[in-house]
């Protein structure tokens, strides 16, 4: 798909794509949720990571650790950043490591490494495909076999019948 969109691309949907970009990439409660979720979540990868003898692994880590990222925020929701900062908190408290300048330097490579991702994936390459495979239509003129991209939701009263 992606080869089809660098076809199918236009100057428009370039200037739309890196706007998107710019806009989900510096989002401060994105960064904070950020530094929390990975803060809490880095730390529990390595201990994990640690008890198993594959510490040493930094591709590991990282991986783990966005793949853990992205699920727990799918299934936790909005307690996520208050579960994370619970943990973080702890980590504080208990991991003296955190108080050296080689942490803060990794750790901070971490998020803006994780944010662009974030914002390249949800902000430009998603906003990239919904312009070039998708159009806009009338419900008349719905056919079979096509596949909305959105939600369509009737204006007006809504009669109940009992």
């Amino acid at each position: 798909m992606l080869v089809l969109m660098l076809c199918k691309i236009k100057i428009i949907n370039i200037k739309e794509a890196i706007f998107s970009f710019l806009k989900e990439f510096f989002q401060p409660k994105q960064w904070f949720n950020s530094l929390v979720y990975l803060f809490a979540i880095y730390w529990i990868i390595e201990l994990i990571l640690k008890m198993i003898g594959l510490n040493s692994n930094p591709i590991l880590k990282i991986g783990l650790t966005m793949l853990i990222f992205s699920t727990i925020k799918k299934k936790i929701g909005k307690w996520g950043p208050y579960i994370t900062l619970i943990i973080s908190s702890i980590r504080i408290i208990i991991d003296k490591s955190v108080y050296s300048l080689y942490f803060w330097k990794n750790i901070l490579i971490l998020i803006f490494a994780w944010g662009f991702i974030r914002s390249f994936l949800g902000g430009s390459i998603s906003k990239l495909g919904t312009e070039i495979f998708s159009k806009e239509i009338r419900v008349k003129e719905l056919k079979p076999g096509m596949v909305l991209s959105e939600v369509i939701q009737k204006k007006g009263k809504i009669k109940k019948e009992s």
